[in-house]
């Protein structure tokens, strides 16, 4: 699943400061691509309009702290990030010296160091042991609000428990090296990450492993254990559910084995609900619906639980409306995503419901429930 939507990269190019760079996916494309590896600034690129309600991850492609960019460039960067702060947009660096310092700069321009920065994340590369101090400058950096550690890839086994413990740190995305000459990433490394992620109540992203033998980003074939992939913006799963994620990834069917049936809990859009209620009418008994605002309420019929969704959502809407809010991103922070946990019985869904779906969207939630009842 890609917790991202778009790349942007007016800054790019880069060069080795560490062991993790060792087998750089950003350089081995440029080079692929016949360009220049050395950090440049690209014009065009720059002038891309950026919109509104897209998650960015800005210098993919090399580093946009790297000493060799001129300053001015790096302002121009942040200042058109803070002209669009609908968007969100991800800053990842291994210079964490050269950030802290950017940012405590009294020279730095007013519209970066006065922007309200909600967008913006930024988070450091952390491989081994040498590199963790690039923790410490990225929590005594001023003026970003949301940050966030890389552990990709994960070269030894490392502690960041009190960085966690500081509440400072909103995400951990952790991970393996890929490319020819890879390092080994021992299960337990991670183990003791995702441990430590969730005794701090820290989202943790496992973005690939090494499975048999090849590494792979498809968290489907990922061992139970390590079928995470928690995204801070957006609404997950109670623990013990196990996920088949449908929608490219934008959706997902969780489940839970109980003595009698199954427990359902499903992340989709609107119409994928509307079509549910609509052809199963009142099968289900719902447990508990999130957004938090949402009470807890048992003994409710399904269906009528999707009339409250879909009135909140209307609600919501209209109040982004009327507070000035424009249209496209009143659209992106009301997703139309309804959040539904509810159980019912296998039999309770007649074996053709599943085959005439409306389009391919709703098929795929079906299919994947039909999978879970026949195989589990």
């Amino acid at each position: 699943m890609k917790w991202w939507d778009k790349s942007w990269n007016p800054l790019y190019g880069c060069t080795r400061c560490s062991s993790g760079c060792d087998n750089c996916i950003a350089l081995t494309n440029l080079r692929r691509q016949n360009r220049n590896i050395e950090p440049s600034f690209n014009g065009n690129v720059f002038n891309n309009y950026l919109g509104n309600g897209v998650n960015y991850i800005v210098g993919s492609l090399g580093d946009v702290f790297h000493e060799d960019h001129f300053c001015e460039n790096i302002d121009s960067v942040f200042s058109k990030m803070a002209k669009f702060p609908g968007n969100r947009y991800f800053v990842q660096t291994k210079r964490s010296i050269e950030m802290k310092e950017y940012f405590e700069d009294k020279g730095l321009p007013d519209d970066i160091k006065n922007a309200n920065w909600d967008s913006l994340w930024v988070g450091v590369t952390v491989e081994d042991n040498k590199s963790i101090q690039r923790i410490d400058d990225l929590i005594d950096t001023p003026v970003v609000k949301h940050r966030y550690l890389c552990l990709e890839p994960l070269l030894e086994e490392i502690d960041i428990s009190k960085y966690l413990e500081s509440g400072k740190i909103e995400w951990v995305i952790l991970g393996c090296e890929s490319g020819d000459g890879r390092r080994i990433t021992n299960v337990e490394w991670i183990r003791k990450i995702i441990s430590e992620c969730q005794k701090n109540n820290v989202p943790v992203y496992i973005d690939q492993l090494e499975i048999d033998g090849a590494i792979s980003d498809n968290v489907e074939i990922f061992p139970d254990e390590f079928h995470i992939r928690k995204i801070p913006w957006k609404n997950d799963l109670d623990e013990g559910y196990h996920k088949i994620y449908v929608l490219d990834g934008q959706g997902f069917v969780g489940f839970k084995k109980e003595k009698t049936h199954f427990k359902f809990s499903l992340r989709a859009p609107e119409y994928v609900y509307e079509y549910w209620k609509d052809r199963f009418h009142g099968v289900g008994k719902a447990e508990k619906i999130s957004p938090p605002c949402f009470p807890v309420i048992k003994d409710v019929s399904l269906k009528n639980i999707f009339q409250d969704i879909r009135d909140f959502i209307s609600r919501s809407y209209s109040s982004l409306i009327e507070k000035g809010v424009s249209k496209e991103i009143a659209d992106r922070i009301i997703s139309k995503d309804a959040f539904v946990l509810f159980s019912f019985e296998p039999d309770e869904i007649i074996e053709k419901d599943f085959y005439d779906a409306p389009n391919k969207e709703v098929l795929q939630y079906f299919k994947a429930i039909k999978t879970i009842i026949k195989e589990k």
